[in-house]
């Protein structure tokens, strides 16, 4: 998961422009100057990949980035820093490094870098623990005259920050027929395919924007990635239920898995920015509203945020293939 999400990340940053929620620059200072960007996204797993680039200033020169020292602690015990690759996106240099190490829920991650001609940066963040989560229930569902899929389930209110995410996988299990000439038979390959489903924002208040705003301009409200974020700081209630209706009917050939992710304060406000640039359907409208890119990263931009999954699934019914020949 986290170098798709980095990827998509920088992706939408060089289009985004410079700027930041927490600390303040000049406008003269990001015509000329340019900083480190810094992304990474610890969880429990033993591994974390390390994204380091560099900002392009306003003037269009972009300063090749040599990265000095790149240090990844937990907690007091150092990462072993591997797996080094120089790499370039829209002429921007990117070097991504994987850090190794043991890390556990309430462990504090800090990532330094240091890099000729350009401000050293640190970045950090604590690593939440999973909620717990019931199982799936769905159905086929009307929501405003439209027909859904409605996958109802809930959660445990535990993460201290309140803050969450949840995205819905639809996968279906193939299985591709070839004749083989050499055994003058019919023979098959299995594989999983999968994508994100779009969810209906409107029809869950945790995920809706409080108004019927997205659907009078018939937007399903998109998040990046399809990761929808939202909060609990006003919910009372220690469990947490969700109704989310997704597109199309339910069909039992397919396996639906729901992630629910715990999100650290800083992972939340980089995508809640993130999705207030790229998904505003007032933007869409001609009615745009200048955003920010959030940062925790000192002297640099990008962010540090920890993440933790849980994950509920249903699987096909009778052991259910499409098939194709």
């Amino acid at each position: 998961m986290q170098n798709k999400y980095i990827i998509i990340i920088l992706a939408i940053i060089c289009g985004m422009g410079l700027s930041s929620c927490d600390d303040k620059y000049d406008q003269s200072e990001l015509s000329s100057k340019s900083y480190i960007v810094l992304y990474a996204f610890p969880s429990t797993n033993d591994t974390l990949d390390i994204m380091v680039s560099v900002t392009r200033p306003l003037d269009g020169k972009t300063k090749e980035l040599n990265v000095r020292k790149l240090s990844c602690m937990t907690g007091t015990n150092e990462d072993r820093i591997i797996d080094k690759k120089k790499d370039e996106y829209n002429g921007i240099p990117v070097i991504l490094y994987r850090a190794v190490g043991h890390r556990e829920v309430g462990d504090r991650v800090t990532i330094s870098v240091e890099a000729d001609n350009l401000m050293p940066v640190t970045a950090s963040t604590v690593i939440p623990d999973k909620v717990a989560m019931d199982t799936l229930n769905i159905t086929n569902a009307q929501y405003r005259d439209g027909s859904y899929t409605l996958i109802r389930t809930g959660f445990d209110n535990t993460n201290p920050d309140k803050y969450y995410a949840v995205t819905i996988l639809k996968a279906s299990r193939t299985r591709n027929y070839y004749y083989d000439p050499t055994d003058e038979d019919w023979k098959y390959t299995e594989q999983w395919n999968s994508e994100n489903l779009l969810i209906e924002t409107s029809a869950e208040p945790l995920l809706s924007a409080d108004s019927y705003m997205d659907f009078l301009f018939d937007s399903w409200n998109e998040y990046m990635y399809h990761m929808y974020i939202f909060n609990t700081k006003w919910q009372t209630e220690s469990h947490i239920d969700l109704h989310l209706y997704t597109q199309l009917y339910y069909d039992d050939r397919y396996r639906y898995t729901v992630q629910l992710f715990a999100l650290s304060q800083e992972y939340y406000r980089m995508l809640r920015s993130i999705n207030d640039h790229e998904s505003n359907d007032l933007g869409g409208n001609g009615l745009s509203f200048v955003s920010s890119t959030y940062t925790n990263v000192k002297n640099g931009f990008g962010c540090v945020g920890a993440y933790a999954c849980t994950e509920r699934v249903r699987e096909p019914k009778n052991n259910n293939y499409i098939y194709s020949y």
